[in-house]
């Protein structure tokens, strides 16, 4: 995204005073993906912050595709009955449409702060409440290393960090009923520091109810019910 076309959808998004608000935002982002890219900034108050914003025009677009090849798979018949294909695109379209939206994002990213809030291990950064709009997000700057280039760690520490990503895993599947179902390793940063991981990009979280989690609880129960 030029410097241009990233201006104006701050400035759509946060106002024209949008300015007082960061103080200083790099122009080259250090993160980009298919729906926006990642700039650093600062607070007035010296907060380094993460600001996340999304290309302009890219959830209209995203449905427009989506729903184009929807109808080509209804006039196909080279797929089986039982693939389901269009129940699938459905459920693509209904996730990107999710990750399009920066403020269910940061108010999924609010709600992981709380229900970790007291875990020893993994952290989730501030949202910048000012900062948040549909096509912007704002979020406490934090550092380390995903988790995919890790590999030079002891397998003392990486069984550690396995066995923590487990634990989170079930508990927000059972004991939170609501997970980020996006399993990339980017979205998790280890601080060898602290020896802590950091949960990043909130945009594809969901609930889940009980009629769904209970199935698989039953199935790993001893005398499941069949």
């Amino acid at each position: 995204m030029p410097r241009w076309q990233m201006l104006r959808v701050l400035e759509e998004e946060l106002g024209r005073d949008w300015q007082a608000k960061v103080v200083s935002l790099e122009e080259v982002p250090f993160a980009a993906a298919s729906i926006g890219q990642v700039h650093q900034g600062m607070l007035k108050d010296g907060t380094e912050v993460a600001v996340k914003i999304q290309y302009p025009g890219v959830a209209q677009s995203i449905q427009s595709d989506v729903q184009n090849l929807l109808a080509v798979l209804k006039m196909s018949v080279a797929l089986p009955d039982g693939l389901f294909a269009e129940q699938s695109l459905q459920a693509l379209l209904q996730e990107l449409a999710w990750e399009c939206d920066y403020r269910r994002e940061a108010a999924s990213a609010q709600n992981f702060r709380q229900l970790l809030a007291d875990d020893p291990f993994f952290r989730v950064p501030a949202v910048i409440k000012d900062l948040c709009t549909t096509r912007v997000l704002g979020m406490e700057l934090v550092g380390g290393v995903p988790l995919d280039q890790c590999q030079g760690l002891s397998q003392d520490i990486r069984n550690q960090i396995c066995f923590q990503l487990l634990r989170l895993c079930l508990r927000e599947l059972f004991e939170f009923r609501f997970m980020q179902t996006d399993p990339n390793w980017a979205n998790f940063l280890y601080d060898a520091s602290s020896h802590q991981v950091t949960l990043l990009d909130f945009g594809a979280s969901r609930e889940f109810g009980t009629e769904f989690t209970d199935h698989y609880i039953e199935v790993s129960s001893p005398n499941p019910v069949v």
